[in-house]
Parts: structure tokens; C-alpha cells; sequence
């Protein structure tokens, strides 16, 4: 018996003794902090710190970093080291942990995360400028934070050089510009600036700008001003003592250059460096967020060109293997001396990458000459240029002008330019005549590009003609993903369309996803002028075994929706397609319907998403 509660014991130490070393070689969760690169000494910088649990068990961790007013308390395992660092050289520390304040463990589940925002005046912090970094500390974990600079005068350090580089001095209207933008550490100590995070969804880098004039008082003109910027890849750069870092810059894309001339070009960068000049502070659809300090001048010399250089450049444009490159750079010709060669060269054109690339040319040329071309291409017997023609026309074609809109709805600030300079009224009726042609298309694309362009038009009799696409696209169940992806076009034109008026569509439990679909955006308007079975059709659509019609049925659920006991909440809630899963989610916030609580927790005990762990988490705890 003894000898059994040996080996019992031995064997339960073994374990353990695993299990312990197996934490403390993968430690469960990592930690971090991040703060402004520059700050001035009379600014309160925003912190932010994490923890995260990297496992696929739960966790916990003991003590907070902030209390309930958002001050630092630093319980528990936690503390925050401030550094001063000088020649590469740590020559201060000190913690920021002011006592001993009780701590409670707080439980994190697998792959769940806590974080807490942190301001602080940077004078608390220190009385002099110089180069910082916090170190962050939970137990057994610690990170360094990126350096940040402390600093009295928002200026580029005279340690630091900036400079543009144009490859080389002369080019001619219309030829790509290379630029290259170097940036150089003359110090002792690591610099640290911010690149990329400016450019998804935008033709360029939204960190730099240009202006430009010539001898002449003539400026140089921005191609597309007022881009909307979706982030991007990006981060911070260190840079080393004696040091230099490279970004090449397609002038182009900046700087269109109305006439011959020798041009003075400023640059200037927002890398979260030196004073910004205020004159030249950009937005983008986010509100503020760029703001540019002076980087250097250069001078460029710009010529006409020769009739055979503009055809040489559209053959070495096309001769581009990579389509994106190709297509980018006729994107950036943008001038009208250009559009009739365009043209000659799209007429007897047949590779798709072609097409596409020369469309991208003629609607980067801003003239009402060259929107009327791209209508007449809406019915060209290609369906690619169709296609690619819609597309162009759609970011200069004017919401129809409604009283009942705000002007920001009517013209978004991204399409401004483009209206002012392209269109004319003149041209909706012949576009809507022709947009009928291409809503009876048979591609997928072409459809989708012109019930873009129909929701522009402002005519709600319109709403029928999708609806007839929507019953060709999505006859039955199921859907194709990529024809569901254009039933989503055709119904998001019905929504926009009855902003002008009401026009009813047939639909009923035979109606095909497709049709069902565009009736669902087309009823939340007018719901009033629909029978009292329209709750019913609506209920029929989310119990589908089809994600199309769940999605458009939960999307737009209204406040005042009576039947909501009767929404089939587990299976939306259980539903593979993630829009439908977070309508729903949104939905069930909203409602609260009896039994939420139980389905809430057995999807979650279910489910292995992270992320909807982490969202019916919520749910439950706004529940309680």
C-alpha cells in the first residue's frame, strides 16, 4: 500500500511538474504598449496597453493597469519602467508604480484579450526633452516599448536629413515621374518614424504631398485630390545611427503638370516628425489625419510631347507583365492630349488586362469629352470595356440632385473633383437610356457596375429592372457566392433609389433569393405602403437555408419589427456567413428576445471563433 502511494504521489508531482514547466516554457499570454512617436512637453499623449492570452485554454491575471477614472494604479503583477535613453544608452529609469493598491484576478479566455487607453501629461512624466521608451512589466513578462521623443519644438531634429530625388530633371507631359524620398539618421541614437498605413484604397501614399508651380505662376494640380485612406500594411522604422532608409514615390500620381515649364516642387511628409504646416493639413473620409512637414525642394523641367513619344508610351505601358503596374500607370496619364490615342489603341484591343488598362487611362482624363466616350462604350460589343466603362463613369456621375438629401450624400467629398471637372447634365438622360441595355447583361460584373451607376440616376421605376437582374442572377437556392455579391449591388441601388420615391415590386415565398433580396431594401422605406404580410415574407427569408436572403432580411430589421419572437434566432446566430452572424448579433441587442440568454451561451460553448466567442461574451454580460 505504501509503496502504491509512492508511485501515486511521484506520478501527480511528475504531472504537475509538466504542466508547470510547459507554462513557463510557453508563456500563456504577451503584453504590450504604444504611444505617439513625438510628442512636445505641454501635450497629454495617448497610451495603449494589452494583454493577451495566446492560448487555446482559459487564463487569468492578477491586478489592473488603470482604475475605473482612467489614472494609473499599477496593482497586482503589473509596472510600467520609464527610460531615458542617450547614445544608445539607458542613463534613467524609474517606475511608475506609486504603491501597493489590492488586486483581483480577472479570468481571459483562449485567444481573448484586455487592453486599457492611458493619458498622461507629458510633463508628469519628465521636465526635460530627450528620448523615452516604457518598458511594461506583468511577473514573468516584460516589453519595450518603440522610442518615443520628448520634444520642446515640434521640428525635424537637425540630426535627421530629408530630401526628394527625381531620377531625372527633364520628362515630357503625360511620362511616368520617379521620385525617390530618402531619409538619413546623421545621430547617435535609433530614430524612429511611421511608414505605410497610408495607401489601401488610395492611388498613392497619403503620407507625402506635393505643391508645385513654374516660372509662370502656373500651379501644378493634384490628379485626385481628397482620397479616402483604408489603412494598409505599415508600421514603425528604425532607423540606426548613420543610417538611411529609401521610399520610391510616383510623382505622377501627385502632380499633374498643365503646361511645358520649369516647375519648383515642394515635398512634404507626415512619418510623426517636425512641425506641420498648417496651410496644407489633409483630411480624408475619417475626418483629420494628415499633417505634412516641409522635406525638401527640387526643380523639374516639363516639355510637350512628340506624337510618337505619346504612342511609344502607351506600347511601353501595355508591354507592363504585371496587370496592376499596368494598369496604374495609365491611371496616372490624366492629360486630354492623350484621349484620341487611347482610343485608337482600345478599337481593335482584345486582352482583358488591356482593356481594363487603357479604361483606366481615359477616366483618369477629367473632361466632359471623355465622359461622353465612356458612355458610348457602355454599349460596345466587348463586354470587358462595357464593364470597365461603367466603372469609370460611376465616380463622376452626380447622385440626382433631392432635396430631401444632405449635399454630403448628394456629392461625396471623394467624387467633388472628378463632377466638377467631367460632368455635365446633359448627359444623364442619354447614360440612364443605355444603363437599361446593361441591367439585361448576362455577366455578373457588367450587372453589377451598372446597378452602381442606376442608383445614381435618381428614377425609382428603376428599382423593377433590378429586380427582373436579381431574378436572372439568383433564380433559386443555392447562390453562388459571386452572384450573391451582385444581388447585394442590385438591392443596396433599390435602398438608394427610393430616397426619389416609392415604387412597389411583387414578391412572395416563391419569389426567387434574388428578387427577395432587392424587395427587402426596397420595403424599409415604405413600409407603410406594403400589406401587413410583409413581417411574414420577412420571417420566410431568414428561415432559407440561404445566407443571401437572411442577410438582406436581418440587415435593415426595423425597431418596430412585431414578430421578433418568432426570428429563428439560434439558427442566424449559428450562421457560417459572418455579415448574417453580426446583423444578428445587432439585432439580438436591440430586441432582447425571451431565451436570448440560453441560445447566447450554448453558440458560445459551440462555437471555436474566436472573435464571436468574444462577441456573445458581451452579449451575455449585457444580458445580466
Amino acid at each position: 500500500m505504501l509503496r502504491e502511494t509512492i508511485q501515486f504521489v511521484l506520478l501527480v508531482t511528475f504531472i504537475w511538474t509538466g504542466i508547470v514547466c510547459a507554462e513557463q516554457a510557453n508563456p500563456p499570454s504577451e503584453i504590450g504598449i504604444y504611444q505617439p512617436l513625438q510628442t512636445q512637453m505641454t501635450d497629454t499623449m495617448k497610451v495603449r496597453i494589452y494583454i493577451y492570452n495566446r492560448t487555446d485554454r482559459p487564463q487569468a491575471y492578477e491586478g489592473d493597469v488603470l482604475d475605473g477614472k482612467g489614472k494609473l494604479i499599477l496593482s497586482g503583477g503589473w509596472d510600467i519602467v520609464l527610460e531615458e535613453i542617450k547614445d544608445g544608452q539607458t542613463i534613467y529609469s524609474r517606475s511608475l508604480r506609486t504603491g501597493n493598491v489590492p488586486s483581483v484576478l480577472h479570468p481571459l479566455e483562449a485567444n481573448e484579450s484586455d487592453h486599457w487607453n492611458w493619458q498622461v501629461t507629458v510633463s508628469d512624466l519628465t521636465d526635460h526633452p530627450g528620448n523615452y521608451r516604457f518598458r511594461l512589466k506583468y511577473k514573468h513578462l516584460s516589453h519595450a516599448g518603440q522610442l518615443f521623443r520628448i520634444v520642446e519644438y515640434l521640428k525635424t531634429p537637425e540630426f535627421i536629413s530629408t530630401e526628394y530625388i527625381p531620377d531625372k530633371k527633364t520628362y515630357f507631359i503625360g511620362e511616368p515621374i520617379k521620385l525617390k524620398f530618402k531619409i538619413r539618421n546623421h545621430g547617435t541614437d535609433d530614430f524612429i518614424f511611421e511608414r505605410g498605413g497610408d495607401y489601401r484604397g488610395a492611388t498613392r501614399h497619403l503620407r507625402f504631398y506635393f505643391t508645385s508651380v513654374n516660372e509662370e505662376d502656373v500651379e501644378a494640380i493634384d490628379p485626385k485630390p481628397n482620397q479616402t485612406c483604408m489603412g494598409g500594411l505599415g508600421g514603425p522604422i528604425t532607423l540606426k545611427p548613420g543610417k538611411g532608409h529609401e521610399i520610391e514615390l510616383p510623382l505622377s500620381a501627385y502632380l499633374c503638370f498643365p503646361a511645358p515649364g520649369t516647375y519648383t516642387i515642394k515635398g512634404y511628409q507626415d512619418l510623426g516628425f517636425g512641425e506641420p504646416d498648417n496651410t496644407i493639413a489633409k483630411n480624408d473620409q475619417y475626418g483629420p489625419r494628415w499633417k505634412y512637414s516641409f522635406g525638401d525642394t527640387f526643380k523639374l523641367n516639363i516639355r510637350m510631347p512628340r506624337p510618337n513619344e505619346m504612342k511609344q508610351l502607351i506600347r511601353t505601358q501595355l508591354a507592363i507583365k504585371d496587370k496592376y503596374e499596368r494598369r496604374n500607370g495609365f491611371s496616372l496619364i490624366g492629360y486630354p492630349l492623350y484621349l484620341q490615342s487611347l482610343l485608337n489603341a482600345l478599337k481593335n484591343e482584345s486582352n482583358k488586362g488591356n482593356i481594363e488598362a487603357l479604361l483606366a487611362g481615359i477616366g483618369s482624363i477629367l473632361t466632359i469629352e471623355s465622359t461622353q466616350h465612356l458612355i458610348k462604350l457602355t454599349e460596345d460589343e466587348r463586354t470587358t470595356v462595357r464593364i470597365h466603362a461603367l466603372s469609370h463613369l460611376l465616380r463622376r456621375i452626380p447622385s440626382k440632385p433631392n432635396p430631401a438629401l444632405s449635399m454630403e450624400r448628394q456629392i461625396p467629398h471623394w467624387k467633388q473633383h472628378e463632377i466638377e471637372l467631367a460632368w455635365d447634365e446633359s448627359l444623364r438622360p442619354k447614360l440612364a437610356e443605355l444603363l437599361k441595355k446593361n441591367l439585361k447583361s448576362s455577366s455578373p460584373e457588367e450587372l453589377a457596375a451598372a446597378a452602381n451607376c442606376v442608383a445614381l440616376m435618381g428614377n425609382p421605376k428603376s428599382i423593377l429592372l433590378l429586380a427582373e437582374a436579381a431574378d436572372r442572377i439568383a433564380p433559386e437556392i443555392p447562390v453562388v457566392e459571386k452572384h450573391a455579391q451582385v444581388v447585394n449591388q442590385l438591392a443596396s441601388a433599390a435602398y438608394s433609389l427610393h430616397d426619389y420615391g416609392f415604387e412597389s415590386i411583387q414578391a412572395d415565398k416563391n419569389s426567387s433569393p434574388g428578387r427577395l433580396a432587392v424587395w427587402a431594401d426596397s420595403i424599409l422605406r415604405h413600409r407603410e405602403k406594403h400589406n401587413e404580410q410583409w413581417e411574414d415574407l420577412v420571417l420566410h427569408m431568414m428561415n432559407l437555408d440561404c445566407s443571401l436572403t437572411q442577410y438582406h432580411a436581418i440587415r435593415w430589421l426595423p425597431d418596430d419589427f412585431s414578430k421578433r419572437d418568432q426570428i429563428p434566432w439560434k439558427k442566424l446566430l449559428s450562421a457560417q456567413d459572418h455579415q448574417v452572424w453580426w446583423y444578428a448579433m445587432q439585432s439580438a441587442k436591440r430586441f432582447r428576445p425571451s431565451g436570448l440568454k440560453s441560445i447566447a451561451t450554448e453558440i458560445r460553448n459551440e462555437t471555436v471563433d474566436r472573435s464571436k466567442k468574444q462577441h456573445l461574451k458581451e452579449l451575455l454580460k449585457e444580458i445580466e
